[in-house]
């Protein structure tokens, strides 16, 4: 492993060795994970052991992630957001998110057994069909004098409905829950055996509520 590589993404790493990085302009199918930031997370007495909560939190999501060729944004006013697929086209970029969905919801059973803590997040995957592939580049200041930098551009990403639904589905839903959209439920290919998606309307949209727990296993069935 280069140096490089455990500074950058790898999944950006492995797209420039690949010569994959997309062209700005280019389409993708990209899945969208959106997590909704609990307020346990940024205690700042809060604690796993000798790490604090917020840390543990944090790693746990982007060790999820990273471990499904996601890339994690940080976007700001308590949500943080990662996507699947402009890098792996032609892969099941619905099925990627959900497992790392379902990874980050095992890791929150684990923190919340060894802080004493129960953490309330709730986590909305969407897709995007032929989303528009745009880069930022902004230019950093170096020993070496400025560079440009580069990053994905995810600021056309509409995050009120993700609001709107989460808020209104903590008023039904105790604890914590991953919901889906229609478009992202259409798009699995896989799904745990014996799970049952609950639908539920907000704002006259439908959604699927994901059931978590200890008794739901990782065992993939294809979709009927």
């Amino acid at each position: 492993q280069s140096e490089i590589e455990r500074w950058a993404p790898p999944a950006v790493v492995w797209g420039i060795k690949n010569n994959r990085l997309p062209k700005e302009g280019a389409k993708r199918n990209v899945s969208i994970l959106i997590l909704n930031l609990s307020p346990e997370a940024y205690a700042p007495d809060s604690n796993t052991g000798s790490i604090p909560l917020r840390s543990a939190f944090f790693n746990a999501f982007s060790n999820s992630v990273l471990k499904y060729s996601g890339i994690r944004e940080t976007v700001g006013g308590g949500w943080i957001l990662a996507h699947y697929g402009i890098l792996t086209m032609g892969e099941d970029v619905a099925d990627l998110a959900l497992s790392s969905a379902l990874e980050f919801e095992a890791a929150l059973c684990n923190l919340e057994r060894v802080s004493g803590i129960k953490i309330g997040v709730s986590m909305c995957l969407d897709l995007k069909n032929e989303y528009i592939i745009k880069y930022q580049v902004q230019s950093v200041n170096t020993p070496n004098g400025y560079l440009a930098q580069k990053s994905f551009d995810l600021s056309s990403v509409d995050l009120s409905v993700p609001t709107k639904c989460s808020k209104e589905l903590a008023d039904r839903i105790p604890g914590r829950f991953i919901y889906m959209t229609k478009e992202f439920k259409e798009a699995l290919k896989k799904l745990d055996v014996g799970v049952v998606l609950t639908e539920e309307k907000v704002s006259g949209q439908s959604v699927y509520i994901y059931p978590i727990g200890e008794k739901n296993k990782i065992n993939f069935k294809e979709v009927k």
